[in-house]
């Protein structure tokens, strides 16, 4: 059996795996931030006003975050929301 993927079938794969990926991309990277600056995740979580145990998911890829509660996290790290779904401008 020969399975054929068209362009469209392979758009929709590549878009459906994307969030996920990206999800999972920006959460590793909040906790390398947050390791770097010496953040106990229940310190970052109080000064973003976010839920440690949702901020501990979101870090394992386990769970999605909001704008809102990025750009909070952002700022408690010191960085601009752009910087940190970029990845790029740590310092």
């Amino acid at each position: 059996m020969v399975l054929a993927l068209t362009t469209k079938s392979m758009e929709r794969l590549v878009t459906e795996q994307d969030p996920a990926n990206e999800k999972e991309e920006i959460g590793a990277r909040v906790r390398r931030l947050r390791q770097e600056r010496k953040f106990a995740q229940d310190r970052l979580a109080l000064a973003a006003h976010v839920d440690q145990s949702g901020l501990s998911k979101f870090e394992r890829g386990n769970r999605g975050l909001g704008e809102v509660p990025l750009r909070r996290i952002a700022e408690a790290l010191g960085i601009s929301y752009e910087a940190l779904i970029a990845g790029t401008n740590f310092e």
